[in-house]
C-alpha cells in the first residue's frame, strides 16, 4: 500500500508477486485478503464478507479498500470506505487509526 500511494507501482506490483510466492493468501486473514484486492483476485465489494463480523476486522478491511480506492483516484469512495471503518468501532486496529487520519486528509 505504501508503494502504491507513493506512485512506485512497478515496485508495488513486484512486492504483490514476492508475497504471492511467500504467503498462502488463500487464508482468510484481514491482510491476504486486502493482498487479493491489489493482486485483483477480488473487487473491493468482495473484500469483506459475512464472516468479518469483529470491529478490528471490518475497520481492518474497510481502510484497504479505502486506500485502494485512493490510489486509484476515487476520492470519494476511499471516503465512504474510511468512514465505514471508523464506524467499526474497532479503534484498537491501525486500519481505525489510519482511516481516522484519511478523513482529515480528505477534508
Amino acid at each position: 500500500m505504501s508503494l502504491s500511494r507513493a506512485g512506485r507501482g512497478a515496485e508495488a506490483q513486484a512486492a504483490l508477486e514476492r508475497a504471492h510466492d511467500s504467503l498462502r493468501i488463500t487464508s482468510a486473514t484481514a491482510y491476504a485478503q486486502r493482498l487479493r484486492l491489489y493482486k485483483g483476485t477480488v473487487g473491493p465489494d468482495q473484500v469483506l464478507t459475512p464472516a468479518d463480523t469483529s470491529d478490528i476486522a471490518v475497520a481492518t478491511l474497510s481502510y484497504g479498500v479505502g486506500n485502494w480506492f485512493l490510489v486509484k483516484g476515487d476520492r470519494a469512495a476511499a471516503r465512504t470506505w474510511f468512514e465505514r471503518a471508523v464506524r467499526s468501532g474497532g479503534w484498537p486496529a491501525f486500519g481505525f487509526i489510519a482511516a481516522e487520519a484519511e478523513l482529515r486528509r480528505l477534508r
